[in-house]
């Protein structure tokens, strides 16, 4: 049987699994995980712990910065929420499986 977490997932996840698949909510959902590792990386060009880095970094033109930040804040948002979408369908699907087994099966006369 069901515990009652496993319960509130399966009527969350039927309730919310065509939501999950729509862009736009991914990407605003999605945007804190690319963020947090982006956020980090430029309080750390920032600092001047290391004069070297900083040298290099002003060596560079800071579109091709501000392009790298972007690319990776998008790659992160839509690989993280493809990815835990996935999780929950995997999680639903062997939930809906066992669901199955447990079903007592019709008796067969023969």
């Amino acid at each position: 049987m069901y515990t009652q977490e496993e319960k509130a997932f399966m009527e969350y996840w039927e309730k919310n699994r065509g939501k999950s698949k729509k862009q736009l909510r991914q990407w605003l959902f999605g945007i804190p995980f690319g963020l947090a590792i982006v956020i980090p990386t430029l309080l750390n060009f920032s600092s001047d712990w290391y004069k070297r880095a900083k040298m290099e970094a002003n060596s560079v033109n800071p579109l091709v910065i501000l392009v790298a930040m972007l690319t990776i804040v998008a790659f992160v948002t839509v690989f993280y929420r493809y990815y835990q979408r996935d999780r929950f369908e995997q999680r639903y699907l062997e939930l809906k499986a066992r669901e199955e087994d447990d079903a007592p099966e019709s008796a067969d006369p023969r």
